[in-house]
Order: structure tokens, then C-alpha cells, then sequence
């Protein structure tokens, strides 16, 4: 299960700034969080610059295990709002990463520390639109206006673009008090989150995807609320509930589902499933997996030959790696089949891994290899960094999975067996991947965390074979 609820939080805290104040972060009315943002003027290089810090503390559940994350975010910016340097730590589950961003005229250098595993990398800054710290500077224009800014969201390393609306003023309730502010709206590829500002610029509420709030901590400990015990489980409370049960127990070939309250735009229309759009806010579905049996595979270099892409390595998908190659070849042994060594693969890390819920940061394949344990996302790095070894060209898929009449967020790969891109799910024994798997995103690690969560989504079974 994707742990995204934590990248949007922190993707929306670490580029809208606030006054110096502590916040509660609240799922469906309980609380999952708390965040102190502090700001001041600091010197930078002998200039004098913006300095800004988040230090952000989840604490749920997912799985029923109990999850926990730090994160700590500072940052030195221009008085104009363009960024001169960033630093990022996140910690969960005894696991650490970190981004150390330094800003140039045309350019980025990131140093990157993934649990002991160092890289840089650099990244030319975007030329269509500003790269700020604090969207409060591209925000609060003229009502309907919308500005494009990007922002260097760390749980990507890379700069994701945005854009922020101001939609005017909104009446609202919050802890049974009346307030009027102005509604800023921030839509991220992600999801689209409600800010709320009062007339002097100071925060008040921020609604986010899933039922999420982010409400100031004095607020909240006045309120009702704060004595409510958190027995929400980020799992559930971030699925999408079915109209009826699905016989699962059985292999499912084909899927027909209508998915009506959320956005299904951005989802791949493939080899793999088809998406098309029946009416606002609805879209139907049609999931028909590639079959592992009916087609020949293709040898290895065949495959590579055709899809050279899909075989380098990249961030957190170390396939260049000596050991990865070596562990690789000893897996594959003898087989050309692109398939089939694929198939191995898939195998070797269904039994090599084990679950463990509460790791939270996005990690290495190298350091999953090394523990041995983690959720789904990582099941998925650690496969296709060794099918890459292998030389068989691989991608990261994201999206949906159901489960006891709901839909889960999940993750997998896609191997090209030289004719097909094949989905292949390491969690689970079946060598087939089932239909009941919806894809939102599919590519490099980067492209699958940026899938669009279907907040308020429901779907309806419509066919099932």
C-alpha cells in the first residue's frame, strides 16, 4: 500500500508557508499528526536571506501496524521567494533519507543519502514557469486566476509543477466556529488541497485529499476533537469501496468497474486496461491484463533491444550495481526467455521479502535487499532493479488492488517480454497477475509516486470473468 499520505502532507507544508505556529493534522476528524513551522531572517553566503523549517511527526496505523515518521525540512530563499538551498531529513522505521539541494542560476545540485547509500544528482531548473519555496508567493492574485509555479518536492527529487488558484472568499465552519477567508486553491499532479487564508495572510485550515485537515494546534486542543482516541488506519481510510464483493478466490481475467467521484484523467489507457469517460467525475474501466501463457517471450536481448530505456538504472534503482548483477544472473541462470526469467525473479523476491508496514520512507533497492522487509512499493524497486540487472527492460506501476470489497492502493511491475508489457505483483504467489489490479501511473519510480489519489472515489462492479 502506497504510504502517499504522508508525501501529500509533505509536499503541501513544505511549500506554503505560514506564521510561526504548531498545527494538528487530522484524518476523518482524528488525529495522525503534528507540524511546527518556524521562519526567520538569517544570513545565507553573507547575503541575507528567508530561512524557513518544518518538522513535521506522524503517528498512525497502517495494517493494523502502528507507523510512525519525522520529517524535517529547512530552507534558505531570495526576500523575492527563489530558493538558494534545501535540506530534507524523513526517518520511520529505523530507516533514513536525505536531500541536500543547493539552488544555481541554471541548475540544481542534490546530494542524496538513502540509508547509507550516497548519490548526487542535478537538475536544470525549469524555464516555463518560477521555482519558489512558499506558494503564498505565486497565490493570492486577482480571484480566478491561476499561476504555474514548481516547486522540488524531496520524496521525488525532482521538480514537480503546480499551480495555485485563488478562488475568493468562502464561508466555513471549523470546531463550531464561523470564519469568511479567501480559498486558495493548490492543484498538485496528485491531488488539489483548499487553503484558507485570513485578510492578513495568516493561515487558518487546509483541506486535504482523504478527509485530511490541517487545523492550528490551538484550535484543535480547544476543541471537542482533541479527546477523540485515533483508531483510523491509513489503509482503510484511504481506500475505495465497491458496490459488491468480488469473488477473488478465483483467477480473474477480465475486470469491468465504473469509477464515479474522482479523477481517472491521468490514468494509462494500455495493453493493460482501457479508460474511458462517461460523464463528469465518471469513468469506466475495462481491466484485461496481458496473459503469461498464449504469446512467446522473447529472449532477454531481444526485449533489451527494443525497450534499451527501460533497462538503466535510476534513483532508487540501483541496476547497475555489481551485486544486483551478480544476484540477478544467479537467479536467472540459464533461461533467455525474457518471461521467464522475469517469472524467476518475481519468485526469488515473493519468497526472499517480508511485509513490515511501518517503514515509510521511499528506499533503495539496496537497503531492501539488505533487510529483507517493507511494503509493496518496495517489493516492486527491489524487482526491477534486478530485472533491470538482468538486462530485461522494466517499469514501476502504481494504482489500485482490491481486498474484502475495497480497493487498496498498491504497487507492482511491468516487464516487455519483447511483445507485451506484462504485469508482475511480488506480494502475492500467482505468477499471473490478477485483473482486479487498477493502474494510475507507470514508468521510473518517479512517475509511479505521482499517481492522482481518487479522493471520495467509489466504484461499481460491472462485469467480472
Amino acid at each position: 500500500m502506497k504510504r502517499f499520505a504522508a508525501t501529500i502532507i509533505t509536499a503541501l507544508l513544505l511549500q506554503f508557508g505560514v506564521a510561526d505556529q504548531h498545527f494538528a493534522i487530522l484524518l476523518a476528524g482524528q488525529r495522525m499528526g503534528s507540524v511546527i513551522y518556524r521562519e526567520a531572517t538569517k544570513p545565507y553566503l553573507g547575503k541575507t536571506a528567508k530561512w524557513t523549517q518544518n518538522i513535521t511527526a506522524i503517528n498512525s496505523q497502517l495494517l493494523g501496524q502502528a507507523v510512525q515518521m519525522h520529517i524535517v525540512e529547512t530552507s534558505w530563499t531570495k526576500p523575492t521567494g527563489e530558493p538558494l538551498r534545501m535540506q530534507y531529513t524523513m526517518e520511520s522505521g529505523g530507516r533514513t533519507t536525505s536531500m541536500d539541494a543547493v539552488f544555481g542560476a541554471k541548475t540544481a545540485t542534490l546530494e542524496l543519502l538513502d540509508n547509507g547509500n550516497r548519490s548526487r544528482r542535478t537538475l536544470a531548473i525549469p524555464k516555463d514557469a518560477p521555482v519558489v519555496d512558499d506558494a503564498m508567493m505565486a497565490s493570492l492574485s486577482s480571484p480566478g486566476k491561476s499561476t504555474a509555479y514548481y516547486i522540488l518536492d524531496p520524496t521525488v527529487n525532482d521538480f514537480v509543477k503546480n499551480s495555485a488558484k485563488t478562488i475568493g472568499q468562502r464561508k466555513f465552519d471549523l470546531f463550531g466556529k464561523s470564519y469568511t477567508a479567501t480559498a486558495v486553491e493548490i492543484t498538485d499532479p496528485r491531488a488539489v488541497t483548499t487553503i484558507y487564508v485570513s485578510a492578513k495572510g495568516d493561515f487558518i485550515k487546509a483541506d486535504a485529499p482523504m478527509g485530511m485537515e490541517i487545523v492550528p494546534e490551538g484550535l484543535y486542543v480547544a476543541s471537542s476533537r482533541h479527546d477523540l482516541p485515533a483508531t483510523l488506519d491509513l489503509a482503510d481510510a484511504t481506500s475505495v469501496p465497491t458496490d459488491k464483493p468480488i469473488n477473488d478466490t478465483v483467477p480473474i481475467q477480465e475486470l469491468d468497474l465504473r469509477f464515479t467521484g474522482a479523477n481517472f484523467g491521468r490514468a494509462p489507457s494500455d495493453g493493460f486496461q482501457t479508460v474511458t469517460q462517461s460523464g463528469e467525475r465518471t469513468w469506466m474501466v475495462s481491466i484485461h491484463p496481458p496473459q503469461n501463457e498464449g504469446v512467446a517471450s522473447k529472449t532477454i536481448a531481444e526485449a533489451a533491444a527494443a525497450e534499451p530505456t527501460w533497462t538503466k538504472p535510476d534513483l532508487h534503482v540501483p541496476s547497475d550495481d555489481d551485486h544486483m548483477k551478480m544476484l540477478a544472473q544467479r537467479i536467472v541462470g540459464e533461461k533467455t526467455s525474457a518471461l521467464d526469467a522475469s517469472l524467476a525473479i518475481r519468485k526469488y523476491v515473493f519468497q526472499q521479502m517480508r511485509p513490515n508496514a511501518g517503514i515509510g520512507v521511499l528506499r533503495d533497492a539496496r537497503e531492501v535487499l539488505k533487510t529483507r522487509e517493507g511494503v509493496c512499493r518496495d517489493y516492486a524497486i527491489l524487482m526491477a532493479t534486478l530485472t533491470r540487472a538482468a538486462g530485461i527492460p522494466t517499469k514501476l506501476a502504481s494504482g489500485l488492488v482490491y481486498f474484502n470489497e475495497r480497493f487498496y492502493y498498491h504497487a507492482w511491475v511491468e516487464v516487455f517480454d519483447g511483445n507485451r508489457w506484462i504485469g508482475l505483483d511480488s506480494t502475492v504467489p500467482q505468477e499471473q497477475i490478477s485483473a482486479t489490479h487498477v493502474k494510475l501511473r507507470c514508468g521510473t519510480v518517479g512517475d509511479a509516486v505521482m499517481f492522482q489519489v481518487l479522493d471520495g472515489a467509489k466504484a461499481e462492479v460491472l462485469r467480472v470473468k
